[in-house]
C-alpha cells in the first residue's frame, strides 16, 4: 500500500511540474512592445536632459533629425521639437527666419536584450509546449540613446556651435528563482507590468 501511495504522489509531483498552466497572451498591433517603447521613450529623455540649451534660449532655430532607423524618426523629430520648445528654443520652419540651422543626430535609438538561464528552456514534448523550468533566470532590457547637436549658421554651411554628446540609459531587468519567485530591477518611470 505505501509503495502505491509513494508512486502516486510522484506521479503527480511529476504531472504537476511537467505540465504548462493556462495563460493567454494579446498581442499588440505596434512594432514594439510596451516595455520596448518605455525604455526608448525615457533613454531618449534622460540623452535630451544632459544636453545645455542656455545659448540656444530664446533663439530662433530650424530642425533637422537624423537617425538610423527610418521607422522611429518621426516620433524622435517630434519629440526632439516638444523639448526644445519646452526650454524655451523657438523652433521655425522656415530658414530665413531662424539665428541657426539645429542638426541633431540620434547615433544610436535601440533596446538590447539578453537572458542567462539556468534550467531547461521551453519545449515541445509529443506535442505539448512545456514551459521553461528555471532555477535562475535573468532577462535583461536595456534602451540606448546617444544625441549629438550641431548649431550651424542660418543656411546651414557653417558650423556655430557643438553641444556634448548626450546619452540616456534606461533599463528593466527580471530575475526568477526556482521556478516561481520572481521581482524585478528597473529604473523606468512607471513599471510596464503595472505593479506599484
Amino acid at each position: 500500500m505505501k509503495k502505491h501511495c509513494r508512486m502516486v504522489t510522484a506521479g503527480f509531483l511529476f504531472l504537476s511540474i511537467m505540465l504548462p498552466g493556462c495563460s493567454s497572451v494579446r498581442m499588440t498591433v505596434s512594432q514594439r512592445s510596451i516595455l520596448e517603447e518605455k525604455l526608448l521613450v525615457q533613454g531618449l529623455e534622460r540623452a535630451l536632459s544632459k544636453i545645455d540649451l542656455k545659448p540656444l534660449q530664446d533663439k530662433w532655430v530650424t530642425l533637422e533629425a537624423v537617425g538610423l532607423t527610418k521607422d522611429d524618426m518621426p516620433f524622435a523629430e517630434a519629440y526632439v521639437r516638444m523639448w526644445l520648445i519646452k526650454n524655451g528654443v523657438v523652433v521655425v520652419r522656415d530658414p530665413g527666419e531662424s539665428d541657426f540651422s539645429l542638426k541633431v543626430f540620434l547615433d544610436v535609438l535601440a533596446v538590447d536584450s539578453s537572458e542567462t538561464l539556468f534550467g531547461t528552456p521551453e519545449f515541445v514534448f509529443l506535442g505539448i509546449p512545456v514551459p521553461a523550468i528555471a532555477f535562475y533566470r535573468n532577462v535583461r532590457n536595456r534602451g540606448r540613446t546617444e544625441v549629438q547637436m550641431y548649431a550651424l549658421d542660418q543656411r546651414g554651411e557653417v558650423l556655430a556651435g557643438e553641444f556634448p554628446t548626450g546619452v540616456g540609459v534606461a533599463k528593466y531587468d527580471r530575475y526568477t528563482v526556482m521556478f516561481v519567485i520572481t521581482w524585478t530591477s528597473t529604473d523606468l518611470e512607471f513599471n510596464p507590468e503595472g505593479e506599484k
